[in-house]
C-alpha cells in the first residue's frame, strides 16, 4: 500500500508491505532527499508457519528436513572414501545437500527462537527445540563422517579431488573440515560425546535460557513502572534517554543478582562439560577450536611493563 502526503514545501511518500514501513522524503525537485525504513514492534509468525508451535506445516517441515539427515547419512556410510564418493554421487552433490540441510536446520532454529522470544511460556516451543537440537545433534555426526573419510584420503588422491574445477568452490571448506578432522577422537567417541551433549551441554544451555524467560524486569519508563523481559530491558540499555539507559542497567543488575549462584552453577557445568570435552582431546589450549572455527590464529606476545620510579622529595 503508497501514501502520498504533503508538509510544507516537500511531498513525502509512505510504502507499507507487511511489517515494514519505508518513509521517502522527496525536494522539490522529485529527488529523494532522505529515506528511512522502520520496522513493526511486534511479528506475525503465522506468515512463516501456520498455528506457531502448534500443529501446522512446520511439523511437516522438520519431519521432511530430520529425513533428509538420514537419507543424507545412508549415502555417506555407503562409501569408504573420498573417491569411491566422488565416482558415484559426486563429492559436489553430497557438499549441496549439506549445504541445503544447515540452511534448513538454523531456519528451523530461528523460528523456535522467535517463538520463545514471543512466549516464554510456550511449552510447544520447548519440545520443538529438544527435537531440533536432536536433530542438529545427528547431523554433527554425519558432518563428522564425512570428515573422517576425508582425513583418511591419502594426500595424492585428496590433491586430485580438490583441484576438479566442479569443486573449485569447495575447495575452502573441504580443506578446513581436514584440517578440523585431526583434532576429532575416535569415530564411537564423537558419537558419545554428540549423545551426551543432548542432555548435558545443550540441556544446561536451554536450562539457562528457560531461566532468563521467566525472569521479569521492572523499570519506571514514562512515569510508570513497566514489566519488561530481560531481552526488551537489554535493549532499552541502549535507548536514547541516558535516565532509562541508567534505570534499565540498575533493574538488570537487581533482578539478575537474585539468581547468581544459579547462573554461575550452570555456566560453570557449560564451560565444565567443553573441558572435559577439549581435555580428552588433548588440545594444546582451551581456545584452539574455537580459534579455528572462526577463522584465526592465537599469537603469543610478550608484553612488558616498565614502572617509572619518581624520586621521592627529601
Amino acid at each position: 500500500m503508497i501514501n502520498i502526503f504533503k508538509t510544507g514545501s516537500f511531498p513525502f511518500l509512505i510504502c507499507y508491505h507487511r511489517n515494514i514501513r519505508s518513509v521517502f522524503i522527496h525536494d522539490k525537485n522529485g529527488r529523494i532527499k532522505m529515506r528511512e525504513t522502520r520496522y513493526k514492534k511486534v511479528w506475525n509468525l503465522n506468515n512463516l508457519f501456520p498455528c506457531g508451535s502448534g500443529p501446522s506445516s512446520f511439523d511437516n517441515y522438520v519431519k521432511q528436513l530430520e529425513m533428509e539427515i538420514t537419507e543424507l547419512e545412508e549415502k555417506i556410510n555407503l562409501f569408504d572414501n573420498l573417491i569411491e564418493i566422488n565416482e558415484s554421487l559426486g563429492v559436489k552433490s553430497v557438499l549441496k545437500h549439506i549445504g541445503k540441510i544447515w540452511k534448513k536446520l538454523s531456519q528451523a532454529n530461528s523460528f523456535i527462537t522467535c517463538l520463545s522470544a514471543q512466549n516464554t511460556k510456550d511449552q510447544d516451543a520447548v519440545v520443538l527445540k529438544e527435537i531440533t537440537s536432536f536433530m542438529s545433534a545427528h547431523f554433527e555426526s554425519v558432518i563428522n563422517k564425512f570428515q573422517y573419510i576425508i582425513l583418511e584420503t591419502e594426500e595424492e588422491h585428496w590433491t586430485e579431488i580438490i583441484e576438479i574445477k566442479a569443486l573449485t568452490e569447495y575447495k575452502f571448506i573441504l580443506t578446513e573440515w581436514r584440517e578440523k578432522g585431526k583434532l576429532l577422537l575416535p569415530e564411537n567417541e564423537e558419537r558419545l560425546i554428540s549423545d551426551l551433549m543432548m542432555d548435558g551441554y545443550h540441556a544446561w544451555r536451554q536450562f539457562y535460557n528457560s531461566l532468563i524467560g521467566k525472569i521479569k524486569i521492572n523499570i519506571p519508563f514514562e512515569e510508570e513502572v513497566r514489566e519488561l523481559s530481560v531481552g526488551q530491558a537489554f535493549n532499552l540499555r541502549s535507548h536514547s534517554n541516558e535516565c532509562i539507559r541508567k534505570a534499565a542497567h540498575h533493574a538488570l543488575e537487581e533482578s539478575l543478582q537474585k539468581e547468581e549462584d544459579l547462573f554461575a552453577q550452570i555456566l560453570n557445568h557449560i564451560a565444565g562439560f567443553r573441558l572435559q570435552v577439549y581435555k580428552n582431546k588433548n588440545l594444546p589450549h582451551i581456545l584452539t577450536e574455537s580459534l579455528m572455527k572462526n577463522h584465526l590464529k592465537r599469537i603469543i606476545s610478550h608484553c612488558f611493563v616498565i614502572q617509572e620510579v619518581c624520586p621521592q622529595k627529601i
